[in-house]
């Protein structure tokens, strides 16, 4: 074997090696923001789920004053919260949002089960089983939804890597959601609000 043989297989491994670092860079990123993922889907769940107790305890305070005074406005809010709440209900069961977030934990377990295989082969040298962990590896991205780009930036901000723009888009997101969040939770009390200036529990209190 001839040194330009022996250079071009040097070169080959080190191509395979750098391959299969740029794999084990990818398969960390993709497990973290999965993790992210899983949580967010987690989170919203539960917060839907208070939504509808929220709900479901106004509409049932707000049909029995309805039952006791002769004022239509309490019937009719208490309708329009009843069909919020219905279909508060029905979004929450389409989207399954708990098993969504229980596929993306199975993802990453198995990504992390890839990771260590991985690690196992940069350990050993054996960079030659690039194809097959990288065979794996886009396998496990189809048996999974993706993540979304707030799960990476979330991740980012944690590990203070966010730039300039990804701050900006970041924070808007974050103000997004709470702003949204506060509305659901502050809509029921505004109109409860609205309607005892109106007067529309003056014949139950006296």
């Amino acid at each position: 074997m001839n040194y330009k043989e022996l250079q071009d297989r040097h070169d080959a491994k080190l191509k395979e090696y750098e391959a299969l670092l740029h794999l084990k860079r990818s398969v960390k990123m993709t497990r973290v923001n999965r993790i992210k993922a899983a949580t967010r889907l987690l989170q919203t769940e539960d917060f839907l789920q208070g939504v509808n107790i929220y709900y479901s305890c106004f509409s049932a305070i707000l049909s029995v004053f309805s039952l006791l005074t002769e004022r239509k406005e309490l019937s009719i809010w208490s309708t329009i919260m009843t069909i919020c709440l219905a279909i508060s209900i029905v979004y929450l069961n389409a989207q399954k949002y708990g098993n969504r977030s229980q596929e993306l934990k199975t993802n990453y377990i198995a990504l992390h089960g890839l990771l260590f295989d991985i690690e196992y082969a940069e350990s050993k040298n054996e960079s030659n089983s690039f194809p097959d962990l990288y065979q794996k590896y886009c396998k496990l991205l189809q048996t999974s939804e993706n993540h979304l780009r707030i799960d990476y930036l979330t991740q980012k901000k944690e590990d203070k890597e966010l730039s300039g723009i990804e701050k900006i888009e970041y924070w808007i997101f974050v103000a997004i959601k709470w702003l949204f969040r506060v509305f659901i939770i502050g809509f029921p009390i505004f109109i409860t609000g609205i309607m005892i200036h109106q007067g529309a529990f003056d014949g139950i209190f006296g």
